[in-house]
C-alpha cells in the first residue's frame, strides 16, 4: 500500500514535469519551433551568400512564419469559435506575431515586401478555397511542392532581393539545393500523414507507397551531394562538411520514418535540422 507521504512526494515530482510537457507542447503547437527552423534556414542561406545579418528581414520571416503556420493549422477553428482571444492562446500569439511582422515589414523595401507577400499568399491559398471551391492543399500532388516553394521563396529568394544580389549560376544552385532539401524534409511528414491525408491529395506515399517514397528521398539526397560539390567546386571547406553531415542526417530521418512514428519525430526532430545547421555554422 502506498503511503500518503509517498503519494505527495510523487505528485511533487510529477507536477514540474507536467508543466515542462505543457510548455514544450505549446512551443511546438504554437509554431514557434517551425518558425525558428525557417528563421535558421534564412540565416544559413545568408551565411552562404556572405550577407550581413538583416534584422528586419529575419524577424519579419520569423513572426510571419508563426502567423502563417498557425493560420493553416487553426484558421478554421478560429472562425467557428466564440471564445475571447485571451482564452485562445494560439490565436493570441498569432495576433501578436502579426503585429510584430507588420512592424518589421515597414522597415523593408517594396521589392522584398512583395516577395514575402507572395509567400504569405501561398500560405493563405493553401488553406482558403480560391478556385472551384478548392484550396492549393486540395489539388492533386501539390501539397509537398507548395510547402517547399513557400520556404524557398522566404529563405533563399527574399535575401537575394533584399540585398539586390545578382542571381547567377551559383545562386541558382543554392536556391535549387534549398528547394530539393525542403522536399526531403517534407517526406517524414508525408509518411506520418499517410493514414490521415484524404486519398484525393495524391501525396507521394499515397501515389508511390512509403517504401518508394523513401527511395525517392534517398535519390534526392544523393543528388543534393552532387549539387553541393558543384557549389563548392569540390573544394574541401568547413561549410561543405557541415552541409554534407546535415544531408546525411536528413537521409537517416527519411529512412526511419513511419506512418506511426513517435509524436515529436517530425514536428520537432526533423524540423530541428535547419536550426542545427545554422548553429553548426556559427560554433564549429
Amino acid at each position: 500500500m502506498i503511503s500518503k507521504k509517498n503519494s505527495e512526494n510523487t505528485i511533487k515530482l510529477v507536477a514540474p514535469f507536467n508543466w515542462l510537457q505543457k510548455g514544450f507542447d505549446f512551443y511546438i503547437k504554437s509554431s514557434i519551433h517551425v518558425a525558428l527552423a525557417v528563421y535558421s534556414l534564412l540565416q544559413v542561406i545568408c551565411i552562404y551568400f556572405e550577407f550581413d545579418y538583416a534584422e528586419p528581414l529575419s524577424y519579419a520571416v520569423f513572426y510571419g512564419s508563426i502567423l502563417g503556420y498557425n493560420f493553416i493549422k487553426y484558421g478554421g477553428i478560429w472562425l467557428k469559435s466564440s471564445l475571447p482571444i485571451i482564452r485562445r492562446p494560439y490565436l493570441f500569439i498569432s495576433v501578436l506575431s502579426g503585429f510584430a511582422m507588420g512592424i518589421y515589414l515597414l522597415k523593408l523595401d517594396t521589392k522584398t515586401i512583395l516577395v514575402l507577400s507572395s509567400s504569405l499568399l501561398l500560405s493563405i491559398f493553401y488553406i482558403i478555397p480560391f478556385f472551384k471551391k478548392k484550396s492549393l492543399r486540395q489539388f492533386h500532388s501539390l501539397k509537398i511542392y507548395i510547402v517547399a516553394l513557400t520556404w524557398t521563396i522566404t529563405t533563399a529568394l527574399a535575401p537575394l532581393v533584399y540585398y539586390n544580389a545578382s542571381i547567377n549560376s551559383n545562386a541558382i544552385l543554392i536556391i535549387g539545393c534549398s528547394f530539393l532539401w525542403i522536399l526531403c524534409l517534407m517526406i517524414p511528414f508525408e509518411i506520418r500523414d499517410y493514414n490521415i491525408d484524404p486519398i484525393h491529395l495524391k501525396t507521394w506515399p499515397q501515389r508511390y507507397g512509403i517504401r518508394n517514397t523513401k527511395l525517392i528521398g534517398a535519390i534526392l539526397t544523393l543528388f543534393l551531394y552532387v549539387l553541393m560539390g558543384c557549389i563548392y567546386s569540390f573544394e574541401i571547406k568547413k561549410a561543405l562538411w557541415i552541409q554534407g553531415f546535415i544531408y546525411g542526417i536528413t537521409l537517416i530521418l527519411i529512412l526511419f520514418s513511419k506512418s506511426s512514428q513517435p509524436k515529436y519525430y517530425s514536428s520537432f526532430l526533423v524540423e530541428s535540422l535547419p536550426i542545427c545547421w545554422w548553429v553548426s555554422l556559427i560554433f564549429i
